[in-house]
């Protein structure tokens, strides 16, 4: 071992023991940020900022360490987040003051978001395959000027708004309610 000693310090340790499962909630999506700084250590998380307290700097270190030792995150958390002897990264390979930002990942599909991408833009949250979804259907249909009878019944004013069909086998355009999913009135006429 080298002199230097694991990347992961006594006070690393002691903060993810106390508040490990308050940060993987968090960084999962499981409970979500209701102060600036749990909202500042999901954007961390995500690769968005960076790191500026203990808390964030010692889990990025601890998945770091993870990562690079290619040893399962639970069995470390089991073993009170000590590293086998054979596994444990040293901090000669880092500095100890700069954490490596994680990956980014797509917020759709959870697949990493090529470095290019993120170079070219910055603040962004999806893959390119995702993106290109995300804006190949139409997030503002065209309206048709036409109410929809069956919202009318209802006594609630909606429009039908032009709309092409998912199944292929369906060709062209047609009319749907402006409120799909809550109406599902169609005219294909």
């Amino acid at each position: 071992m080298n002199s230097a000693g694991p990347i992961l310090s006594d006070a690393d340790r002691t903060l993810l023991m106390a508040h490990f499962s308050f940060y993987r909630a968090l960084r999962s999506g499981e409970r979500m940020p209701t102060t600036p700084a749990q909202q500042h250590f999901v954007a961390v998380c995500r690769g968005s900022t960076s790191p500026e307290t203990d808390h964030e700097k010692a889990y990025l270190r601890f998945r770091l360490a993870c990562k690079n030792s290619g040893v399962d995150e639970a069995q470390i958390v089991s073993a009170g987040f000590q590293f086998p002897p054979s596994h444990e990264p040293m901090q000669h390979e880092y500095d100890s003051d700069v954490v490596e930002i994680p990956v980014r990942l797509c917020l759709i599909c959870s697949r990493p978001i090529h470095p290019e991408r993120i170079e070219a833009v910055p603040n962004t949250t999806r893959c390119v395959s995702c993106q290109a979804s995300a804006e190949s259907v139409s997030s503002n249909p065209k309206s048709s000027g036409i109410e929809c009878p069956r919202c009318a019944e209802r006594g609630l004013r909606s429009q039908m708004v032009w709309r092409v069909a998912r199944d292929p086998n369906i060709p062209g355009y047609f009319l749907g309610c402006s409120r799909f999913p809550d109406c599902r009135y169609v005219d294909r006429d």
